[in-house]
This record gives C-alpha cells, structure tokens and sequence, in this order.
C-alpha cells in the first residue's frame, strides 16, 4: 500500500513506469532507494547535457597556425 503510494506521488513518468513494471519490488524501502537513485541519475545526465558545447552556439573560431621559414642571414 505504501509503496504504491509512493510510486503513484512520483512526477516522473518514465521512473514511475519502470518501478511499476518491476514485480520483484514489493518492499517500499527498496522501492525508496531505486527511486531515489532512477532520480539521481536523471539529474546527473541533464547536468551533463546541459553543459555539452553546443556546435551551433558554443563554437570557437579555428585559427590556423603555419609554419614559417626562418631566414638565415649569415654576415
């Protein structure tokens, strides 16, 4: 009872779908800990996108660097 409580209070779409999905979770302390960490992980992996370089806003000019010939002068 509980556990679906929980499950149910969870704005998540896609975690509440997964822990629904998953018979073998019938304790709500392990329901807890998978929630938690399903939330942890989605949040992590938006910190990671949201920092990528974009290519279309983020981009750096190249410059190119040559080599040059050096002259030598002897006197």
């Amino acid at each position: 009872m509980l556990r679906d409580r929980l499950i149910c209070g969870i704005n998540n779409k896609r975690i509440q779908c997964c822990l629904l999905s998953d018979k073998k979770l019938t304790k709500f302390e392990d329901v807890l800990q998978l929630a938690l960490a399903m939330e942890a992980a989605d949040k992590d992996a938006r910190h990671l996108t949201d920092n990528e370089p974009s290519v279309a806003t983020d981009a750096q000019p190249v410059h190119n660097i040559g080599t040059r010939k050096r002259s030598t002068k002897q006197g």
